[in-house]
C-alpha cells in the first residue's frame, strides 16, 4: 500500500476493498447478496468486493460469533447427565457475561410461547436448587 510506484488510484482501490475486512460491522448482509459480488477493477488485475458480502463472510469468524458458538456447545452440555466440567462452567459464565443473550422482540411469533418456557424453565431450576 505504501510502494510509491503504485499508483495513488490503485491504492485507494485497494484500501477501499480491504476496508470491510479491517473495519466490518456486525450486521448481515441479505441472503440474496453472496460472495459472488467481486468486480475487476479495469486496467489493473485487481478486483473490488462488495462491503455486504465482505461483511456477511467476516462475521462467521467474529469474536461475537465464536463465542455465541462456544455458548450453545456449553448449554448442550448442561443437559447431559454428567454436564459440563467445573472449568467449562467457569467458562460459560464468563461468556454469558460478556455475550448476554439479545432480548427478544415483543413481535416476534412465538414471544408468548418463549417467556413461558422461560419461566418454567427458571422454576424447574430454582425449585432443583440450580438457579
Amino acid at each position: 500500500m505504501r510502494d510509491p510506484n503504485v499508483s495513488l488510484e490503485f491504492r485507494i482501490k485497494v484500501a477501499q476493498a480491504t476496508l470491510p475486512f479491517v473495519h466490518g460491522k456486525l450486521v448481515s448482509a441479505p441472503l440474496k447478496q453472496t460472495a459472488g459480488s467481486a468486480k475487476l477493477i479495469d486496467g489493473t488485475g485487481g478486483f473490488t468486493v462488495d462491503d455486504a458480502s465482505a461483511r456477511v463472510e467476516g462475521l462467521g469468524e467474529s469474536p461475537e460469533k465464536r463465542a455465541r458458538s462456544r455458548i450453545f456447545e456449553l448449554e448442550l452440555k448442561t443437559w447431559c447427565r454428567e454436564g459440563p466440567s467445573a472449568a467449562e462452567q467457569i467458562e460459560l459464565d464468563v461468556l454469558r457475561g460478556l455475550y448476554p443473550d439479545v432480548p427478544l422482540d415483543r413481535s416476534e411469533p412465538m414471544y408468548d410461547a418463549i417467556q413461558a418456557w422461560d419461566r418454567a424453565l427458571n422454576k424447574s431450576r430454582t425449585r432443583d436448587g440450580d438457579g
